[in-house]
């Protein structure tokens, strides 16, 4: 069989590692980066050694794609039950595949289709986290991608919809002003919510410092260096 040269390796053999689970890859469904594995295991660090934290810790995943971070969470910590949800049908399909190959049970994880926190229903505060990798890349930034990521990933995944390039913080803004309406007090040491972010991660974090109910903003570098991903506490 000719493989197209573009095509990600992880679409050819179908699946990837991400920490210690195994993650189907599936076209177009975005595949998991290093970046995210980098911030998914930092928090993961932060519960593991909150021993006294009681569960169920509840995380909601907001535009969770192949389901990747809440799958690790809950696979390395049986405490963590995790609502994921995705705007695209084939992600909702892939999450839902990948928490059962890594043998979590289904009274721990719910998946739901969606954008952001429409399918949720009216707001309730009972998820203890809020974790969210949701489309960060500019519109000039995705022109000059490689062609094993314009011609095979999502590219709903990746710059977001005619709202997000009107608005390039659209997303920040929506879990900056929503999120506290779905977050409850702190039960646990570990951020209310955790963002990855790119180039616009000095005007998020201006966002979460300035507006809602937050604090103990901080942002992350990742191994390159660069700013990844954003951090706040719920303050109540």
């Amino acid at each position: 069989e000719r493989v197209d040269p573009q095509k990600p390796l992880s679409y050819i053999i179908g699946w990837q590692p991400f920490l210690d689970t195994n993650i189907l890859c599936e076209h177009p469904v975005l595949i998991p980066r290093p970046e995210t594995e980098q911030w998914s295991l930092w928090l993961r660090k932060l519960l593991a050694h909150d021993t006294d934290a009681v569960g169920p810790i509840e995380v909601l995943d907001l535009c969770c794609g192949s389901g990747c971070v809440g799958v690790s969470l809950a696979k390395a910590d049986v405490r963590v039950n995790v609502t994921a949800v995705d705007v695209l049908d084939k992600a909702v399909d892939l999450t839902a595949r990948n928490f059962k190959r890594n043998e979590i049970l289904s009274e721990r994880y719910t998946v739901m289709q969606g954008d952001m926190f429409a399918p949720l229903g009216e707001p309730e505060r009972r998820f203890d986290i809020i974790v969210s990798n949701p489309p960060y890349i500019f519109d000039d930034a995705y022109a000059a991608l490689p062609d094993t990521v314009l011609r095979w990933e999502d590219r709903l995944a990746l710059v977001g919809d005619k709202r997000h390039r009107s608005d390039p913080l659209a997303y920040y803004r929506e879990l900056c002003l929503e999120s506290s309406k779905w977050l409850r007090p702190s039960r646990v040491r570990a951020p209310s919510i955790v963002l990855e972010l790119g180039e616009q991660a000095d005007l998020v974090g201006r966002m979460f410092e300035e507006k809602g109910p937050w604090a103990d903003v901080e942002v992350h570098k990742d191994y390159g260096g660069e700013p990844r991903w954003l951090v706040a506490a719920l303050d109540s």
